[in-house]
Protein backbone atom coordinates (compact mmCIF):
# COMPACT_ATOMS: atom_id res chain seq x y z
CA UNK A 1 0.00 0.00 0.00
CA UNK A 2 1.07 3.32 -0.81
CA UNK A 3 1.15 6.40 0.87
CA UNK A 4 -1.30 7.70 -1.16
CA UNK A 5 -3.44 4.75 -0.37
CA UNK A 6 -2.87 4.35 3.33
CA UNK A 7 -4.15 8.31 3.66
CA UNK A 8 -7.87 7.33 2.02
CA UNK A 9 -8.11 4.39 4.41
CA UNK A 10 -7.25 6.72 7.47
CA UNK A 11 -9.99 9.48 6.00
CA UNK A 12 -12.30 6.91 5.47
CA UNK A 13 -12.51 4.26 8.00
CA UNK A 14 -10.84 6.35 11.16
CA UNK A 15 -7.59 3.83 10.93
CA UNK A 16 -4.42 2.82 9.26
CA UNK A 17 -2.76 -0.04 8.26
CA UNK A 18 0.85 -0.65 8.51
CA UNK A 19 3.57 1.18 10.65
CA UNK A 20 1.29 3.72 12.35
CA UNK A 21 0.71 1.60 15.24
CA UNK A 22 4.26 1.76 16.54
CA UNK A 23 4.22 5.40 16.16
CA UNK A 24 1.09 5.10 18.78
CA UNK A 25 2.77 2.79 20.52
CA UNK A 26 5.94 4.79 21.03
CA UNK A 27 3.98 8.02 21.82
CA UNK A 28 2.64 6.08 25.02
CA UNK A 29 5.74 4.98 25.81
CA UNK A 30 7.13 8.54 25.54
CA UNK A 31 4.18 10.07 27.88
CA UNK A 32 4.37 6.99 30.34
CA UNK A 33 8.15 7.29 31.36
CA UNK A 34 7.64 10.99 31.75
CA UNK A 35 5.61 11.03 34.15
CA UNK A 36 7.60 8.01 36.18
CA UNK A 37 10.50 10.48 35.99
CA UNK A 38 8.67 13.52 36.57
CA UNK A 39 7.78 11.78 39.84
CA UNK A 40 11.70 11.50 40.98
CA UNK A 41 13.12 13.81 42.62
CA UNK A 42 14.90 16.74 40.81
CA UNK A 43 18.85 16.66 41.48
CA UNK A 44 19.91 19.26 43.74
CA UNK A 45 21.49 22.61 42.18
CA UNK A 46 24.88 22.79 42.55
CA UNK A 47 25.69 25.64 45.72
CA UNK A 48 28.08 28.07 44.14
CA UNK A 49 30.84 28.80 46.89
CA UNK A 50 30.56 31.74 48.84
CA UNK A 51 32.04 34.92 48.30
CA UNK A 52 34.02 36.30 50.13
CA UNK A 53 32.61 39.22 52.65
CA UNK A 54 32.51 42.23 51.26
CA UNK A 55 34.79 45.38 53.05
CA UNK A 56 32.84 48.32 54.59
CA UNK A 57 31.68 51.23 52.32
CA UNK A 58 34.66 53.66 53.04
CA UNK A 59 34.03 56.57 55.59
CA UNK A 60 33.26 60.39 53.89
CA UNK A 61 35.58 62.40 53.60
CA UNK A 62 34.87 64.82 56.17
CA UNK A 63 35.02 61.87 58.92
CA UNK A 64 37.97 59.82 57.87
CA UNK A 65 37.83 57.72 61.02
CA UNK A 66 40.71 56.82 63.82
CA UNK A 67 44.53 57.16 62.53
CA UNK A 68 45.61 54.40 65.48
CA UNK A 69 49.77 54.47 64.43
CA UNK A 70 50.45 55.07 67.78
CA UNK A 71 51.24 52.57 70.37
CA UNK A 72 49.37 52.51 73.84
CA UNK A 73 52.40 53.97 76.29
CA UNK A 74 50.97 52.51 79.57
CA UNK A 75 49.52 53.97 82.37
CA UNK A 76 50.62 57.29 83.02
CA UNK A 77 48.80 58.76 85.96
CA UNK A 78 47.41 55.90 87.85
CA UNK A 79 43.52 56.08 88.41
CA UNK A 80 43.34 58.47 85.57
CA UNK A 81 41.19 56.21 83.39
CA UNK A 82 38.74 58.39 81.14
CA UNK A 83 41.10 61.53 81.54
CA UNK A 84 42.58 62.91 78.13
CA UNK A 85 45.32 65.19 77.00
CA UNK A 86 44.66 66.58 73.77
CA UNK A 87 47.71 67.81 71.86
CA UNK A 88 48.46 69.45 69.00
CA UNK A 89 51.19 69.32 66.51
CA UNK A 90 52.25 70.64 63.09
CA UNK A 91 50.26 68.04 61.40
CA UNK A 92 47.32 66.74 63.93
CA UNK A 93 45.87 66.20 66.94
CA UNK A 94 47.51 63.87 69.52
CA UNK A 95 44.86 62.25 72.33
CA UNK A 96 46.33 60.24 75.27
CA UNK A 97 44.73 58.73 77.95
CA UNK A 98 46.71 59.58 80.89
CA UNK A 99 45.03 55.87 82.98
CA UNK A 100 45.14 53.77 80.18
CA UNK A 101 47.55 54.92 77.79
CA UNK A 102 45.17 54.60 75.25
CA UNK A 103 46.70 57.40 71.95
CA UNK A 104 44.84 58.17 69.34
CA UNK A 105 46.23 60.56 66.08
CA UNK A 106 43.91 62.30 63.75
CA UNK A 107 44.96 64.60 60.77
CA UNK A 108 44.67 68.28 61.77
CA UNK A 109 43.27 69.91 58.72
CA UNK A 110 43.56 73.65 60.03
CA UNK A 111 47.21 73.77 59.08
CA UNK A 112 48.90 77.11 58.66
CA UNK A 113 48.32 79.70 61.88
CA UNK A 114 49.38 77.54 64.61
CA UNK A 115 49.97 80.40 66.81
CA UNK A 116 46.44 81.81 66.01
CA UNK A 117 44.87 78.47 66.27
CA UNK A 118 43.00 77.49 69.66
CA UNK A 119 42.97 73.94 71.07
CA UNK A 120 40.27 73.75 73.71
CA UNK A 121 39.43 70.38 75.73
CA UNK A 122 35.81 69.38 76.59
CA UNK A 123 33.44 66.15 77.67
CA UNK A 124 35.41 63.63 75.77
CA UNK A 125 37.47 65.12 73.19
CA UNK A 126 38.73 68.50 72.36
CA UNK A 127 37.98 71.55 69.57
CA UNK A 128 40.71 73.16 67.34
CA UNK A 129 39.49 76.66 66.11
CA UNK A 130 41.53 78.58 63.45
CA UNK A 131 42.41 81.66 64.73
CA UNK A 132 41.25 84.98 63.27
CA UNK A 133 38.40 82.77 61.06
CA UNK A 134 35.33 84.99 60.70
CA UNK A 135 33.27 81.55 60.09
CA UNK A 136 34.80 79.59 62.76
CA UNK A 137 36.43 76.88 60.54
CA UNK A 138 37.23 74.25 63.57
CA UNK A 139 37.55 70.79 63.91
CA UNK A 140 36.32 68.13 66.53
CA UNK A 141 38.35 65.56 68.04
CA UNK A 142 36.15 62.86 69.79
CA UNK A 143 36.95 58.90 70.32
CA UNK A 144 39.52 59.04 68.00
CA UNK A 145 37.47 60.94 65.02
CA UNK A 146 37.72 64.17 63.65
CA UNK A 147 34.66 66.29 61.92
CA UNK A 148 34.81 69.36 60.48
CA UNK A 149 32.23 71.84 62.07
CA UNK A 150 31.20 75.22 60.93
CA UNK A 151 30.98 77.53 63.80
CA UNK A 152 29.32 80.24 61.97
CA UNK A 153 30.56 83.90 64.13
CA UNK A 154 32.43 81.94 66.52
CA UNK A 155 36.12 83.55 66.50
CA UNK A 156 37.02 82.37 70.07
CA UNK A 157 36.90 79.65 72.17
CA UNK A 158 37.79 78.95 76.12
CA UNK A 159 36.63 76.26 78.10
CA UNK A 160 33.68 76.09 80.04
CA UNK A 161 31.96 74.43 82.74
CA UNK A 162 31.63 70.76 83.18
CA UNK A 163 33.25 69.80 79.81
CA UNK A 164 31.79 72.65 77.95
CA UNK A 165 33.11 75.46 75.87
CA UNK A 166 32.04 79.18 75.95
CA UNK A 167 32.24 80.78 71.75
CA UNK A 168 32.51 84.37 71.47
CA UNK A 169 30.11 86.00 68.57
CA UNK A 170 32.24 88.55 67.63
CA UNK A 171 36.25 89.73 67.45
CA UNK A 172 38.03 92.45 70.16
CA UNK A 173 35.52 95.70 70.10
CA UNK A 174 32.57 93.46 68.14
CA UNK A 175 32.65 90.83 70.45
CA UNK A 176 29.34 91.20 72.82
CA UNK A 177 28.81 88.01 74.47
CA UNK A 178 29.93 84.79 74.70
CA UNK A 179 27.10 81.41 74.73
CA UNK A 180 27.79 78.09 75.93
CA UNK A 181 27.83 74.96 74.04
CA UNK A 182 28.43 71.52 73.40
CA UNK A 183 31.66 70.05 71.15
CA UNK A 184 29.02 69.39 68.60
CA UNK A 185 28.02 73.48 68.21
CA UNK A 186 24.96 72.66 70.14
CA UNK A 187 23.63 75.81 72.22
CA UNK A 188 23.39 74.90 76.05
CA UNK A 189 21.56 78.60 77.35
CA UNK A 190 23.95 80.12 79.20
CA UNK A 191 25.06 83.50 77.63
CA UNK A 192 27.88 85.75 79.08
CA UNK A 193 27.79 89.35 78.39
CA UNK A 194 31.34 90.75 77.39
CA UNK A 195 31.67 93.61 75.43
CA UNK A 196 35.21 94.16 74.12
CA UNK A 197 38.25 94.05 76.22
CA UNK A 198 40.01 90.95 77.20
CA UNK A 199 38.35 87.91 78.56
CA UNK A 200 40.28 85.00 80.40
CA UNK A 201 39.11 81.63 81.80
CA UNK A 202 39.20 81.54 85.38
CA UNK A 203 40.38 77.74 85.58
CA UNK A 204 36.79 76.46 86.80
CA UNK A 205 34.36 76.96 83.39
CA UNK A 206 34.00 81.16 84.55
CA UNK A 207 35.15 83.78 82.48
CA UNK A 208 37.12 86.48 83.84
CA UNK A 209 37.41 90.19 82.17
CA UNK A 210 40.35 92.21 82.52
CA UNK A 211 40.86 96.25 82.43
CA UNK A 212 42.73 98.90 83.81
CA UNK A 213 41.06 98.41 87.39
CA UNK A 214 41.43 95.15 87.52
CA UNK A 215 39.98 91.53 87.08
CA UNK A 216 35.88 90.86 86.93
CA UNK A 217 33.86 87.70 87.20
CA UNK A 218 31.52 87.98 84.91
CA UNK A 219 28.11 86.79 85.64
CA UNK A 220 24.83 86.15 83.27
CA UNK A 221 22.61 88.81 84.46
CA UNK A 222 25.31 91.10 82.98
CA UNK A 223 27.04 92.50 85.96
CA UNK A 224 30.48 92.56 86.99
CA UNK A 225 32.14 91.26 90.31
CA UNK A 226 35.48 93.28 90.99
CA UNK A 227 38.03 89.82 91.82
CA UNK A 228 41.16 91.90 92.65
CA UNK A 229 42.73 95.14 91.43
CA UNK A 230 45.67 93.98 90.14
CA UNK A 231 46.57 91.85 87.23
CA UNK A 232 46.16 88.22 86.44
CA UNK A 233 49.42 85.31 86.97
CA UNK A 234 47.57 81.92 87.20
CA UNK A 235 44.45 80.30 87.41
CA UNK A 236 43.47 76.90 89.17
CA UNK A 237 40.62 74.59 89.67
CA UNK A 238 40.08 76.39 92.68
CA UNK A 239 42.21 79.68 93.14
CA UNK A 240 43.49 82.43 91.24
CA UNK A 241 47.40 84.30 91.66
CA UNK A 242 47.27 87.81 91.06
CA UNK A 243 50.07 90.68 91.61
CA UNK A 244 49.04 93.48 93.17
CA UNK A 245 50.73 96.62 93.52
CA UNK A 246 50.43 100.31 95.93
CA UNK A 247 50.95 103.66 94.82
CA UNK A 248 55.14 103.22 94.81
CA UNK A 249 54.84 100.23 92.51
CA UNK A 250 55.08 98.00 95.53
CA UNK A 251 53.74 94.95 94.14
CA UNK A 252 52.70 91.74 95.83
CA UNK A 253 51.16 88.30 94.82
CA UNK A 254 48.10 87.09 96.82
CA UNK A 255 46.15 83.68 96.15
CA UNK A 256 42.90 83.96 96.34
CA UNK A 257 40.31 80.80 96.97
CA UNK A 258 37.43 81.21 93.84
CA UNK A 259 35.19 79.24 96.33
CA UNK A 260 35.37 81.49 99.88
CA UNK A 261 37.21 84.67 99.00
CA UNK A 262 40.07 84.09 101.09
CA UNK A 263 43.45 85.41 100.35
CA UNK A 264 47.21 85.17 101.28
CA UNK A 265 50.47 86.53 99.98
CA UNK A 266 52.58 84.30 98.35
CA UNK A 267 56.50 85.04 98.43
CA UNK A 268 58.30 83.26 96.27
CA UNK A 269 57.41 84.25 92.74
CA UNK A 270 60.04 83.95 90.47
CA UNK A 271 61.20 87.89 89.56
CA UNK A 272 61.23 87.37 85.47
CA UNK A 273 57.89 85.39 85.66
CA UNK A 274 55.41 87.40 83.50
CA UNK A 275 52.13 85.15 84.02
CA UNK A 276 50.58 82.73 82.20
CA UNK A 277 51.09 79.87 85.02
CA UNK A 278 48.84 76.77 86.18
CA UNK A 279 48.11 76.46 89.68
CA UNK A 280 47.21 72.52 91.31
CA UNK A 281 43.95 71.93 92.15
CA UNK A 282 44.88 72.50 95.81
CA UNK A 283 46.60 75.81 95.10
CA UNK A 284 49.97 74.71 97.08
CA UNK A 285 52.22 74.39 93.72
CA UNK A 286 52.27 76.62 90.84
CA UNK A 287 53.81 75.72 87.73
CA UNK A 288 54.97 78.68 85.38
CA UNK A 289 57.87 79.41 82.74
CA UNK A 290 59.89 82.22 82.98
CA UNK A 291 61.69 83.84 80.00
CA UNK A 292 65.48 83.99 80.05
CA UNK A 293 66.43 86.07 76.40
CA UNK A 294 65.03 84.41 73.56
CA UNK A 295 64.89 80.77 75.93
CA UNK A 296 62.05 79.74 78.75
CA UNK A 297 62.54 77.77 81.59
CA UNK A 298 59.76 75.71 83.41
CA UNK A 299 59.66 76.63 87.30
CA UNK A 300 57.64 74.90 89.94
CA UNK A 301 56.71 77.62 92.86
CA UNK A 302 55.59 76.36 96.43
CA UNK A 303 52.74 79.34 97.32
CA UNK A 304 52.92 78.47 100.70
CA UNK A 305 56.18 78.54 101.94
CA UNK A 306 59.79 77.44 100.18
CA UNK A 307 61.94 78.22 97.07
CA UNK A 308 60.60 78.21 93.52
CA UNK A 309 62.71 74.95 91.55
CA UNK A 310 64.16 74.66 87.93
CA UNK A 311 62.27 71.65 86.72
CA UNK A 312 63.98 71.45 83.14
CA UNK A 313 66.32 72.64 81.55
CA UNK A 314 66.34 75.70 79.15
CA UNK A 315 64.03 75.33 76.06
CA UNK A 316 63.51 77.57 73.37
CA UNK A 317 60.57 80.20 73.41
CA UNK A 318 57.42 78.76 72.29
CA UNK A 319 55.35 80.40 69.38
CA UNK A 320 52.09 80.11 71.74
CA UNK A 321 50.90 81.27 74.85
CA UNK A 322 52.98 79.28 77.98
CA UNK A 323 49.28 79.14 79.60
CA UNK A 324 48.51 76.72 76.26
CA UNK A 325 51.88 74.61 77.20
CA UNK A 326 50.57 73.56 80.86
CA UNK A 327 48.17 71.11 82.93
CA UNK A 328 47.98 69.26 86.29
CA UNK A 329 46.09 66.30 86.11
CA UNK A 330 42.61 66.06 88.31
CA UNK A 331 44.15 64.75 91.28
CA UNK A 332 47.08 67.48 91.35
CA UNK A 333 49.42 64.47 91.72
CA UNK A 334 51.22 65.09 87.67
CA UNK A 335 51.92 68.46 85.82
CA UNK A 336 51.60 67.74 82.46
CA UNK A 337 53.87 70.22 80.15
CA UNK A 338 55.34 70.91 76.96
CA UNK A 339 58.90 70.70 76.80
CA UNK A 340 61.37 70.86 73.57
CA UNK A 341 58.32 69.51 71.14
CA UNK A 342 57.50 66.38 73.80
CA UNK A 343 54.92 65.56 76.02
CA UNK A 344 56.46 65.50 79.61
CA UNK A 345 55.40 64.46 82.67
CA UNK A 346 56.33 65.63 86.36
CA UNK A 347 55.24 63.03 89.04
CA UNK A 348 54.52 63.67 92.43
CA UNK A 349 56.83 66.60 94.78
CA UNK A 350 59.83 65.27 93.71
CA UNK A 351 59.31 66.41 90.16
CA UNK A 352 60.16 63.04 88.45
CA UNK A 353 60.62 63.48 84.80
CA UNK A 354 58.34 61.07 82.35
CA UNK A 355 58.91 61.05 78.71
CA UNK A 356 55.94 59.00 76.63
CA UNK A 357 57.12 57.69 73.62
CA UNK A 358 54.86 59.52 71.01
CA UNK A 359 56.79 59.83 68.02
CA UNK A 360 58.78 62.04 66.62
CA UNK A 361 56.18 65.16 65.62
CA UNK A 362 57.20 68.25 67.98
CA UNK A 363 53.88 69.09 70.62
CA UNK A 364 53.13 72.39 70.19
CA UNK A 365 50.24 72.92 71.94
CA UNK A 366 48.10 70.85 75.08
CA UNK A 367 44.72 70.76 76.83
CA UNK A 368 42.74 68.83 79.66
CA UNK A 369 39.29 69.01 80.59
CA UNK A 370 38.85 69.30 84.47
CA UNK A 371 35.77 67.87 83.74
CA UNK A 372 35.33 67.21 88.02
CA UNK A 373 34.54 70.68 88.34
Amino acid sequence: MDAAEDDREVLETGRSSGPVWFVLLALVAAVVAAVVLGQQPAAPAPVPDPAPPSSPPPSPAADPGPDLPLADVGTLVPGADGELVHLRTETAVVTVDLGTGRTTRVPAVLGSRVAGSTLVAGEGGALLLEGGSPVGAALRVRDGYPTALSLVGSWEALPGPDGAIWRADGAGGSRTSYSLSDLDGRDLGGRLPAAGGQVLPDGRGGLLAVDRAGLWRLDEDGTRDQVSPGRLLATGRNHLLVSECGPWRYCVQVLVDQRSGEREVVRSWPRDAVGGGRLSPDGSRLAVVVPTGDRAELHLVPTRGGEPVALLDQQAALPVPSESTLAWSEDGSTLLAVYRGRLTLLRGEDGEVVVPALGEERVLQLAACDCSQ
